[in-house]
Parts: structure tokens; sequence; C-alpha cells
């Protein structure tokens, strides 16, 4: 049997119940698309399926691995928490008073009483010690450390309050302060009331001291790191007292004498006051006339401006002084130094010495027992005496040598420094120290 002919201008359509498997040969043209949409559907069914099980699987695995890293960390985290704890611990116990109750109150006690010496320059505290308390761990029957209640007051300075707060917390000790209080003193009635400036303090400690910490050990050892020097935290806590008078500023002050000569160097003292007290004072140079002038500072209140050998003239500086108060207070002084030439040397004469022989005269003219003329002569000052001499005899006097040269009945001849003169009983000597000597006479 010869096949169908086709028409190549009209080909059968792919669909047509010719071409069309068997299966679908049988379905009409409606069922035939709805099978092929549903088979073409099919593998996107079978694609989603796959992936929303497997999908799901891996989500609870993702958590499974989530919720264990989450434990990891928490177990990791209370590891961390755990050691520190255990490195805290042997803090504690290398800051803990020693086991030994009696023997940590007693070097505790002996610390505190340094501390307090150094801190209040040794002025009268007041100190109070409680009794020791066990206290017991959380849920425990068993002592964990003892605690025992210091108390210490008085009045200071808040300098010196800081000072003691320092050294305190500086201390590798296992101590706190549990209360503090301070209270500004004031003096006068009404309105003559003021602030000292000082301050009365409570303060309560408490010491504690760990049953397993080593059973003996130093007080005084190691300190602990701050985060300042004590001059910082005085000069931020201290620098001004608002529990005192206000700050006043410091004096500045020379007595020295400002007139010097050419070709020396000058130095001249400087003195500072400050009535509010424990301020630092700070010198400084404002004006200078000569640029190697320099300030420098001797001690914390005085200091001395040294200026090298300057011209003749006036020159002028200005010195400050200025206090560390809240706020610093400063005070200007100026110096005018007058510089001349050095006088001329005045070579003065010598006073010539005291005469004496203007006193001295002749008392009286007598005889010996060998029958030879003595001249009695009397010098009243500066000692009272009496010559008795003969010819040829002499005396000192008014560092000279006086001679006896004739004694005659009623005269007597003296000679002194090459001059002679006869002189009666009565006459002073005071004549003849008057006459120039016969060498000098000649020779003019």
């Amino acid at each position: 049997r010869t096949p169908p002919r086709t028409n190549p201008r009209h080909p059968r359509p792919a669909n047509s119940p010719e071409t069309a498997p068997p299966m679908l040969s049988r379905l009409s043209q409606r069922e035939r698309i709805m099978a092929l949409v549903v088979a073409g559907l099919l593998p996107i069914v079978l694609f989603m399926f796959v992936f929303v099980y497997i999908g799901g699987k891996l989500s609870d695995r993702v958590d499974r691995l989530t919720a264990l890293q989450d434990t990891e960390r928490e177990l990791q985290l209370k590891l961390a928490v755990a050691r520190r704890a255990v490195n805290r611990g042997e803090v504690y116990k290398r800051e803990s008073l020693p086991s030994d109750v009696h023997t940590a109150d007693l070097k505790y006690h002996e610390w505190f009483g340094a501390l307090a010496g150094d801190a209040f320059d040794e002025q009268a505290v007041n100190f109070s010690f409680g009794n020791l308390q066990p206290v017991k761990g959380y849920g425990s029957y068993d002592v964990v450390f003892y605690k025992q209640n210091f108390s210490i007051s008085g009045t200071a300075t808040l300098r010196q309050i800081t000072g003691f707060l320092y050294g305190f917390y500086e201390a590798r000790i296992l101590h706190q302060i549990g209360s503090f209080s301070l209270t500004p003193e004031v003096e006068g009635t009404g309105s003559n009331t003021r602030l000292t400036g000082r301050l009365r303090f409570q303060i309560s400690i408490d010491v504690v001291s760990l049953v397993d910490a080593p059973s003996d050990r130093e007080l005084d050892g190691e300190c602990r790191e701050m985060l300042r020097t004590l001059d910082a935290y005085q000069d931020v806590v201290a620098r001004r007292n608002l529990f005192g008078p206000p700050n006043v500023p410091p004096r500045l002050s020379t007595g020295s004498d400002l007139e010097f000569e050419t070709g020396e160097d000058i130095e001249v003292a400087l003195k500072a006051r400050d009535a509010n007290t424990g301020q630092r004072l700070a010198f400084e140079l404002l004006e200078r006339s000569s640029p190697q002038a320099e300030l420098v500072a001797v001690d914390d209140d005085s200091a001395t401006l040294r200026v090298p050998a300057l011209p003749r003239g006036s020159h002028r500086f200005v010195a400050r002084v200025t206090d560390d108060g809240w706020p610093g207070k400063s005070h200007d002084l100026e110096l005018v130094l007058r510089v001349d030439d050095p006088q001329p040397e005045v070579i003065s004469e010598p006073e010539p010495p005291p005469v004496y022989a203007r006193y001295a005269f002749v008392s009286g003219i007598t005889t010996n027992i060998q029958g030879q003329p003595v001249a009695w002569i009397r010098v009243p000052q500066p000692d009272d005496e009496l010559h008795r001499l003969t010819a040829g005899q002499s005396f000192d006097l008014d560092e000279r040598k006086w001679t006896v040269i004739d004694i005659r009945d009623d005269a007597v001849t003296i000679e002194v420094s090459g001059n002679r003169k006869t002189l009666q009983v009565r006459d002073t000597l005071d004549e003849l120290s008057k006459q120039p000597p016969v060498g000098a006479a000649a020779s003019k």
C-alpha cells in the first residue's frame, strides 16, 4: 500500500495524529496539552523538593554548629573568667596581710602609724581599732578571710590629706576606705567667722587577711604604680584650697644696696614672702638691661640676680615671683642699678700719737748721797711716773729719748732729738718738744 502523498507547501503539524506518540495519540488535543505542561513542570517540582530537603538538612546542621560554637565561646569565657579569678586570687594573696592574724595586726599597726606620722607631720591624730571578724565563703562554712576595721580622725591641711591618701593607695595591701568625711575648720564668731584652711577629717578603713595567704610578709615592699605622681595630684587637688582663705599674691623685696662700680660683677639678693604657706614660688626676669643677666633661684623663697659688669649709668630690671595657688598670683619688682666709676682711694694721714710731754715738768732739783745733783722729772700721763736723774741719764717719753745734760742749782739742761733747752723748776717739757731739732734748724 502506497503512503499518502503530502503537499510540501503544507506540511503536517508535529502533534497531528499521524506524528504524535502512540500514548498521546489516543488523547484529545486539550489532554495532550495538559500532559505536556505537567511533563514540563515535573523536573521543576523535583528540583524544588530536592533543594528544600537538602537545604533544611544543611540549616539544621548550621544551627547545631552555631550552637556548638556558642557553647565553646561560653566555655572559653568561663575558662578566662576562672583563670582571671585565679590570677586575681594570687594577687590578693600577695597583697593580703599575713595569715597569722596576730602578726598581721602588729605589722599593719606599725605601717599605718608610720604613714600617718609622715603625712601629718607628727601632729596629733586619733586612732581606733576594731576587732577581727571572720568572713565565710558564699554558701560555705569555711572562713575565707579575717576583716578588721580602723578609723583615724584629726585636723590637717588638704595637702597633708592628699599625701596620706596617695601613700594609702600606693601600698600593695589588701585594704580599702569604707567612709571618708571632711569638714572645714572655722574660727571666730558671727560676722568675724572665717575659714582657716584646715580640715577636720574622719576616715574609716577595712583591712583583710586571707587564711591562705603567706604566714609572714613585709608591708613596706613594692608599691603600686599610680596614674600620676604625688606632685601632680597635689597640683590638681591642693593647688587651690577651696576650704581656706582666698589666695594672696607673694611679695618680692631686696635689702641689697643697688649702687655698684664699673668693672665688677653684680649680684642682687631677692627675697620672697607668701602668706599662703606650702605654696611653691617661681622666679622670672621680665625686663633686663643686659642680655647676659640671669635670675638664679637659690632657695624656695629666694633668688639672686646675676649681671656681668655694666657700664656707667642706670640700668633697669624687672623681676617677678609667682605662686602656684589657684588662681596664681604674682608680684613684680623694679630694680634700678646705678653704676659709677670707683672713687679714688683716699689715703688718710695717720693721727699723730698723743704728746704727753706737755704734761711733764721739772718738779725739783736735789742732791744724792754721793753729792751729785739730781733732777726730778714728773710725768703725770699716761702713767704717773717720777724720774730721778743725774747728768748723763735719760728716760723715754712720746717714743723719744730724753737725756739730762747738766744740772745746776735752779735749772736743768735736757736734750731730745738733737734739741737742748735749759728748764727751770716747774717748767714743762712741752716747750722743748715744740722746738725743731738742731740738725733740722741748721739745714733749714
